[in-house]
């Protein structure tokens, strides 16, 4: 009985390290849309969004925002690169 538990844990550990792996290769592939600032992060401001742009280059996926409220605006860009020496 002992070795069937241990057996099961091992089984069970093995999944939970894969599902981990899997989610944080997911998360590295996220759409820059998805990162920029939406009305949601500022609540109770009556904020909206006036433009959203995505393109897709040879260097990246990149997207842009432009946010407006009462008062302010705010224009956020974001430009996702496969790696350091693309980005420089």
């Amino acid at each position: 009985m002992i070795l069937s538990l241990k057996a099961v844990f091992s089984l069970c550990l093995s999944f939970l390290v894969i599902v981990l792996l899997a989610g944080c290769d997911s998360a590295i592939s996220a759409e820059p849309r998805d990162l920029l600032l939406a009305p949601d992060d500022v609540p109770s401001t009556g904020v909206s969004v006036v433009s959203l742009t995505e393109e897709q280059s040879l260097d990246g996926p990149s997207a842009q925002v432009k946010l407006q409220g009462a008062g302010f605006q705010v224009v956020q860009s974001l430009v996702v690169f496969e790696n350091r020496e693309v980005a420089l």
